[in-house]
């Protein structure tokens, strides 16, 4: 298109027509006339505070919602979407429908994990705001049919990190034209630009460009980003119980233990630096939860070695379906899975058979270990406990060996004891409101796998055995938030993490790098505690919001020389505060 046919032609800015400036500062500043010190203070921090909606909130949300309720409503209305990011057990969801029934009054669209399908409809049912939920699950197979509502709520969003997924391409098409809150209490995972995708589903990836953040998919290394507070809603841990955090290192104290890290460290597994890595961290890690776990990714790799010797006769080689059903769900944690190459067979090292058949022989899947010991002695005082497993068979390890009766859960799975019940069931004996029909006493102890980390309310029990560590904080975060919650009757709770012992840690770096992305949200200035650049930006304007407020300029005489500004830049119907 010619600039002379544009209603308002773009101005053009040569080289020749920039001049210097003297004081920068005088073109950005109009001071106007003196006014009192405190007035003017009011004003400069008033551009301290992020976007809040001048609304009521509805009469059931909790005096603590309310304040990230009217942030997350000013993100919505300001840039189409919102992380809430508030602490595990402080009521995300409810936030959340309070923001989304504000906009519209027909269903509300909820894409969540399958396993928090009862949680939601329970708060639909108590806020009377009525929702049409898909699992999060079901997005992988296409495109889903959403009601005709501006806004939509996506929980658990860390795991849209993935643009490359096909889940993310079928939302992200479906999302295009609407608004999105996301619930994650840990919005950073690996990297910030985990939360950048996330938001760009909703949101313009220039979004806050006026605030120091250029671009959301690229992964900024300034050290902190306190712009972000404006999309990621967080709040200080709501009072609950005290959780008090204890690691307890366990040691490799059997012989059998040293013998078989050992000969895992000379097995060959695969030509490909890839595939060998998974293969390794599975093993390893079913080393660290239990001998059952160890037993049977041995058995499912020795299977695919005889696989992959009668497809190497046959002419053909290993499908990426065959190599996942060696190491089950561990890949999903890791990011060697999303780069292992899907185009072509997967080669395994054949003269691993011998080494593994004779490993099989050295480690039972009933064998007692030290980390089983230290765990009964934990468990002897009787508090109600959730023991945390990544493993199926671990579940069923402890089971069977820890003094009962045990509630547990792997998957579609649960019971209590030797009997098979329904998993909701299971779930409602660590519950705030006890079954009083249950035959006989409450079991004491749940082992269950991460089917249990989200969306269960099990404030019963007091503490939480971290049996075996995840590859994220996320999942941490998410276990210890099943008993830190509100309405728990615990004064205070027990959070416990069982750490390899050094000799396996060396290997498996896991600790290490739970602890680099723990250092992720608080780097980057969206975690939720109090010394956060959002929070001291809050405190700030909350002792000052009833000062009124001018514009002007005054002079607040000091022993040194220092000038105090506040900056607002008007650029398209945007504002950047300074």
């Amino acid at each position: 298109m010619r600039l002379d046919r544009l209603r308002h032609p773009i101005p053009a800015l040569v080289a020749e027509s920039l001049i210097p400036l003297e004081d920068s500062v005088q073109l950005l500043l109009h001071a106007g006339p003196p006014r009192p010190a405190a007035s003017v203070v009011a004003a400069i921090v008033d551009l301290l505070a992020f976007p809040c909606a001048s609304v009521d909130p509805p009469p059931w949300l909790l005096p603590h919602q309310i304040h990230p309720y009217r942030r997350a409503l000013a993100s919505v209305n300001r840039f189409g979407g919102a992380m809430l990011a508030l602490p595990v057990g402080s009521g995300k969801t409810f936030v959340a429908l309070a923001v989304a029934g504000h906009q519209h009054a027909s269903p509300v669209p909820v894409i969540a994990p399958a396993a928090l399908r009862a949680q939601w409809f329970r708060a639909s049912d108590r806020t009377k705001v009525p929702i049409h939920f898909t699992t999060l699950e079901s997005w992988s197979s296409g495109v889903r049919t959403l009601p005709d509502h501006p806004c939509v709520l996506v929980d658990e969003a860390h795991r849209l990190r993935n643009a490359h997924t096909k889940r993310y391409r079928h939302l992200a098409a479906i999302l295009r034209h609407r608004n999105g809150v996301f619930l994650s209490a840990t919005p950073i995972v690996n990297r910030l630009v985990d939360l950048g995708r996330v938001l760009h589903l909703t949101v313009r990836r220039d979004a806050l460009a006026l605030a120091g953040f250029p671009d959301l998919l690229e992964d900024n290394t300034a050290a902190v980003i306190d712009g972000l507070g404006a999309l990621v809603i967080t709040a200080p841990p709501v009072s609950g119980p005290v959780p008090h955090h204890r690691i307890i290192q366990w040691s490799l104290d059997a012989r059998w233990e040293q013998d078989l890290l050992s000969a895992i460290g000379r097995l060959r597994l695969s030509p490909s630096t890839t595939a060998r890595e998974i293969l390794r961290f599975t093993l390893l890690t079913a080393l660290a939860s239990s001998p059952a776990a160890a037993h049977a990714s041995l058995r499912r790799y020795r299977s695919l070695l005889l696989h992959a010797a009668d497809a190497k006769r046959a002419g053909i080689g290993v499908t990426r379906r065959s190599f996942r059903r060696v190491v089950g769900a561990d890949p999903d944690q890791l990011l060697l899975w999303e780069i292992l190459d899907a185009t072509g067979p997967i080669s395994v090292a054949l003269e691993d058979i011998d080494p593994v058949t004779t490993m099989l022989r050295v480690v039972q899947e009933d064998t007692e270990d030290p980390k089983l010991s230290l765990t009964r002695r934990l468990l002897a005082d009787n508090e109600p406990t959730l023991v945390f497993t990544t493993r199926r068979e671990s579940v069923d390890y402890l089971r069977r060996h820890l003094p009962g009766p045990i509630a547990w859960c792997a998957g579609a799975r649960a019971g209590v004891g030797p009997m098979r019940w329904e998993r909701e069931s299971v779930f409602r004996c660590f519950g705030q409101d006890e079954p009083s029909r249950y035959p006989g006493p409450l079991p004491r102890i749940l082992v269950a796998t991460d089917i249990a980390a989200e969306g269960l309310d099990l404030q019963r029990a007091s503490r939480v055995i971290h049996y075996d560590l995840p590859w994220t904080p996320v999942r941490l975060t998410q276990r210890s938030g099943r008993i830190c919650r509100l309405g728990s009757t615990h004064t205070n709770v027990d959070i416990i993490e069982l750490h390899p012992p050094p000799s396996l840690e060396s290997q498996l770096g896991q600790v290490a790098m739970l602890e680099r992305k723990r250092a992720l949200p608080p780097h980057r200035g969206v975690d939720p505690s109090i010394e956060a650049p959002w929070y001291w930006r809050h405190r700030v304007h909350q002792r000052w919001k009833n000062q009124t407020s001018t514009s002007g300029i005054a002079w607040i005489p000091t022993g040194t020389p220092a000038v105090l500004a506040g900056v607002v830049i008007g650029l398209g119907g945007r504002e950047a505060r300074r």
